[in-house]
């Protein structure tokens, strides 16, 4: 039940994520960075959303060794990271933005077992005079994001059942050896 409460309160938040995308107007050929804020995390990743595709760029995390490593998604040489998870702040930079590269742009990461998505930033290209808005862009947008965050959404859940059961068992055999020593 608590799992099912968690997902309509991730996709209410998904509707608000398209809602409330902060516009950014760009030329073509300009160079952009964007920023994702992160409070404490271990991972974080990048995404582009655009018509009915939902494309993870890249995933910054942290590594056994105290390091840092980018892990880019697609080969594109247009794009870097800056900044760091210890810092609380990951930069995109995209080089030289092209049509393709317009879209909505959000990061993602977790944080104390709870998923965190970014505002967003709806990246554009001027629109010609009269043309119009692509409203059914939105559409298609959201219904990925919602389907991205069900998807997340019942992993979290899996892993947070699979969690509890791990301590549980934990828990039986650390009973069933204090009764043994006891007896003994």
């Amino acid at each position: 039940m608590a799992a099912l409460a968690w997902s309509v309160l991730l996709l209410c938040a998904a509707g608000a994520l398209l809602s409330s995308a902060s516009p950014l107007v760009v030329q073509p050929g300009q160079n952009i960075s964007l920023t994702c804020n992160v409070t404490s995390s271990r991972k974080l990743t990048w995404y582009l959303l655009r018509s009915d595709q939902l494309l993870p760029l890249l995933t910054v995390k942290k590594t056994k060794l105290k390091s840092t490593s980018v892990n880019f998604h697609k080969d594109n040489s247009q794009m870097r990271s800056k900044g760091s998870l210890e810092s609380g702040s990951v930069i995109l930079e995209i080089l030289q933005v092209e049509e393709e590269d317009t879209g909505i742009y959000f990061c993602s990461w977790s944080y104390a077992e709870k998923l965190c998505v970014n505002k967003g930033i709806h990246l554009s290209f001027p629109n010609p005079p009269d043309a119009p808005y692509p409203w059914h862009l939105a559409v298609r947008a959201g219904t990925v994001i919602l389907y991205l965050i069900v998807m997340i959404s019942i992993v979290v859940a899996t892993w947070r059942k699979a969690h509890q059961i791990k301590r549980r068992e934990t828990a039986g055999t650390r009973d069933e050896l204090r009764v043994k020593e006891a007896i003994m």
